[in-house]
C-alpha cells in the first residue's frame, strides 16, 4: 500500500540504539565492510523506503550511494548526524531536494 515502508538506521551503537527506541529497526555497524553490506542488503529489500545512514560510515559507501540517487526506484538514503557532531551540512529538506531534483516553494 502506499506510504507504508520500513525505516532502516545503519550506524554507530548509539544511533541504532537511541533510533530503535522509537521503533526503528537497525543495524549496528563497526567498518566499512559492514557498512556496506548492512546498506546493500537495505536497498535490495524492497519493503525498505527510507535508510538513514549515520554520517561516519557514509562517507566509505560513495559509489553505493551514488546508484541509490541514480535508482528510479527504491528507498531514500538520508545520512544523519553522528553522536555528538552537531548538525550535518545542509537541511534534511535541501538533501531530499538534491536526491530528488525538486525545489520547493514556501
Amino acid at each position: 500500500m502506499p506510504g507504508e515502508g520500513r525505516v532502516v538506521v545503519i550506524g554507530s551503537a548509539d544511533a541504532v540504539l537511541g533510533l530503535g527506541l522509537l521503533g526503528i529497526d537497525g543495524v549496528e555497524v563497526r567498518d566499512d565492510g559492514e557498512a556496506r553490506r548492512a546498506l546493500v542488503a537495505a536497498l535490495d529489500d524492497p519493503s525498505t523506503a527510507l535508510v538513514l545512514l549515520d554520517e561516519l560510515v557514509g562517507s566509505a559507501l560513495a559509489d553505493v550511494l551514488a546508484e541509490a540517487a541514480d535508482a528510479p526506484q527504491g528507498a531514500l538514503v538520508v545520512e544523519i548526524p553522528a553522536g555528538g557532531r552537531g548538525v550535518a551540512a545542509g537541511s534534511l529538506r535541501d538533501r531530499v531536494e538534491r536526491v530528488l531534483g525538486l525545489t520547493w516553494e514556501g
